[in-house]
């Protein structure tokens, strides 16, 4: 769904578009001198380009926690049992075919086992389940599953209680600098009606309150 947002402007626009002619009520402009100054030699008076700051790192990870996003669980089979991994880089891609897209740090477990198994699922933690979100972010990646209640479909493991979960075949993975982007066409899809954990700023907030109509 798209919303249009109207962001008000501090002060008109006073520029014109110059393949649009002189703006209405203004005389036209007359021809500039040194018409043949090279387009990259600044205007008479005015100061040449500034270099700008290299980008803050701490400011960038700051303005990307201000992403209110969801907070999932991916899972794969292995040979030796489930694996699994903590996720926020989650996305629908299309609805034909259905396909979602997830991105997973290129030097993980998790990510060798998908790309093993061919196959993985996308499980949305529900407000409930906001301790997972720890669990399967750290520790021994062997011990993630102990006393977690999953079970399994189309031969994925999934976690029970969650507010949606989503099996998808692996159908593509590219790496992207220290990440790989998987796209999974989806297999298997299922929701409850359970109020999902949102991540902002680091903190988990409850997804709850409906917009008022």
């Amino acid at each position: 769904m798209t919303v249009d947002i109207q962001i008000p402007r501090e002060r008109p626009v006073t520029t014109w578009p110059s393949d649009a002619g002189p703006r209405p009520g203004t005389a036209p402009r007359p021809a500039a001198p040194h018409e043949d100054r090279s387009a990259d030699a600044p205007a008479p008076g005015r100061a040449g380009p500034r270099a700008e700051p290299a980008l803050d790192g701490a400011a960038f990870r700051q303005a990307m926690g201000r992403f209110p996003t969801f907070v999932t669980v991916i899972t794969s089979a292995t040979p030796d049992g489930p694996s699994g991994c903590t996720a926020t880089a989650v996305l629908s891609l299309s609805l034909e075919p259905a396909s979602v897209l997830v991105s997973l740090r290129t030097a993980g477990r998790t990510l060798a086992h998908i790309r093993a198994a061919g196959a993985f699922a996308v499980n949305v933690l529900s407000w409930e389940q906001r301790s997972l979100a720890g669990v399967f972010a750290t520790g021994d990646p062997r011990r993630r599953f102990d006393r977690v209640a999953h079970s399994h479909a189309h031969g994925v493991p999934v976690l029970d209680g969650c507010t949606a979960t989503v099996v998808c075949d692996l159908s593509e993975a590219v790496d992207v600098l220290d990440h790989t982007l998987l796209i999974g066409t989806a297999r298997h899809a299922s929701w409850l009606p359970r109020d999902p954990m949102v991540l902002l700023d680091g903190i988990a907030h409850r997804a709850a309150e409906p917009l008022s109509r």
